[in-house]
C-alpha cells in the first residue's frame, strides 16, 4: 500500500481531485490541518506579545529565589500545635 498526502487550499481543486480518485476507484480520506490560517498569519504578533509578557513579570528581577521565598512566606501557627 502506498499513501499519498496532498494539501489543497482551494475547494474547487479538492472536488476535482476527489472526483478523479473516485473514478479511478481509489479510496481517499479527508482531514483538516490542525493549524488554522488565523494562527499562522498572526504568529509574529503572538510571539511579540509573549515576549512582552515574559519581560513584564517581576520574576526575572529576583536574584536569590530562596531568600525571596523566605521574605514573602508568612509563617503562621498551625492548628493544634504549640
Amino acid at each position: 500500500m502506498t499513501k499519498i498526502i496532498i494539501e489543497i487550499d482551494n475547494e474547487k481543486d479538492k472536488k476535482l481531485i476527489k472526483d478523479f480518485l473516485d473514478k479511478l476507484g481509489i479510496e481517499s480520506q479527508e482531514a483538516q490541518d490542525e493549524k488554522t490560517p488565523e494562527l499562522l498569519s498572526n504568529g509574529k504578533e503572538v510571539a511579540s506579545l509573549m515576549q512582552e509578557l515574559a519581560e513584564s513579570t517581576g520574576l526575572s528581577e529576583i536574584k536569590d529565589p530562596v531568600a525571596w521565598q523566605r521574605e514573602i512566606r508568612q509563617d503562621r501557627k498551625l492548628p493544634f500545635r504549640d
